[in-house]
């Protein structure tokens, strides 16, 4: 009889591990498909798998993974956006959302990086701007200067490393 209860529980677990191994597998198989749609060029279908993701990760509460599919779909947003004006009203309305502290330093240096894209893709345009001693801080993105851009991307970056020991206490791989 103990063995027999033994046998049962064994096989319980096996189960169950083999269970959330398959969900990772999938959601991690998913990731790779979305990768390889976006490298041949077809972001609308890999968009359609990363909403999927979304709702896998959601239902499972994987904050990864819901993190992760949240900055891809933001990233085909921007790229679908066809102004400065469109892609600051995208990553303002994306930086305001409640985040664990680990989030929102990932979320500061995607956003940083997206900033600065900004500027790299319009820096003929920027440079042609006259520099103001102050900027008023409702200054709408179209009138933002050279420096109010690097300062803007030096403040999320310094704020994306402020909790050092809940960044040192996390793992990376998840994310």
């Amino acid at each position: 009889m103990r063995n027999l209860l033994t046998f049962l529980c064994l096989c319980i677990c096996t189960t169950a591990a083999i269970a959330q191994n398959k969900k990772t597998a999938t959601i991690d198989q998913q990731w790779r498909q979305v990768d390889s749609l976006i490298i041949y060029g077809y972001p609308v279908d890999a968009q359609k798998i990363v909403l999927q993701i979304q709702d896998k990760a959601t239902t499972a509460n994987d904050k990864p993974n819901i993190l992760r599919a949240q900055l891809l779909t933001l990233h085909f947003q921007l790229t679908a956006a066809e102004t400065e004006e469109a892609q600051y009203q995208l990553l303002q309305q994306f930086g305001k959302q409640k985040r664990t502290a680990v989030e929102q330093a990932i979320v500061n240096n995607f956003l940083a990086d997206a900033y600065w894209g900004i500027y790299e893709n319009n820096r003929w345009a920027i440079l042609e701007r006259t520099n103001l001693a102050t900027m008023p801080a409702d200054a709408n993105i179209t009138t933002w200067t050279e420096q109010t851009f690097t300062d803007s991307v030096v403040h999320l970056l310094q704020q994306s490393i402020q909790d050092k020991a809940a960044l040192e206490a996390t793992a990376a791989a998840p994310y």
